[in-house]
């Protein structure tokens, strides 16, 4: 096959050889398009993942007392921001002994791998033994994002005093609060 042959049957079948050109420009846009919409899916799906806020609540809490009266009781309880979003949070239930000790609702805000705490209000002791031990509690806070979340979060814990120490129960609940 020489040159000249290979020219004239180009020439002869332009047209068709144009049509077939066009399908395969068409069928590798449309291959492109779809796998651009599905990566963009992806890199949502991921940049959604993560900005979900999450606070981890440590496993300590702090006992404060009254210097003159050995009955009364400041919690202070410890978290930690382990999300990749500024969280606002506030405590929705704090109880010691079934009575509550809710400081007042106040909406704060946790940058992430910020600690933060929270004080409770003052408990009287009915007793005096070991300075609240055996006392138990529980502590339920919500948190939440400006980012494009609408949930809200929650923690809840429950704990037990002990001497020099708290111990927590295998109560941690984790969960999402859609709003109505």
């Amino acid at each position: 096959m020489t040159m000249s042959m290979i020219f004239d049957f180009l020439n002869s079948n332009s047209g068709a050889i144009q049509a077939i050109l066009v399908l395969v420009l068409v069928s590798v846009t449309i291959w492109y398009a779809i796998s651009t919409k599905t990566m963009a899916r992806i890199m949502a799906q991921q940049y959604v993942s993560n900005m979900q806020p999450y606070l981890y609540p440590a496993r300590e809490v702090d006992r404060n007392f009254d210097p003159k009266d050995n009955k009364t009781i400041q919690l202070k309880f410890l978290f930690t921001n382990v999300g990749n979003a500024a969280v606002h949070y506030f405590v929705e239930e704090f109880t010691l002994e079934n009575t509550s000790i809710n400081p007042p609702k106040v909406n704060t805000i946790l940058f992430p791998q910020q600690k933060g705490f929270i004080h409770s209000n003052l408990y009287h002791s009915k007793s005096n033994v070991g300075q609240g031990d055996g006392l138990k509690g529980s502590i339920k806070v919500i948190f939440w994002t400006n980012g494009i979340h609408k949930e809200r979060y929650y923690f809840q814990r429950r704990f037990t005093l002990a001497p020099q120490m708290v111990t927590f129960s295998d109560s941690e609940d984790f969960g999402v609060i859609i709003p109505s």
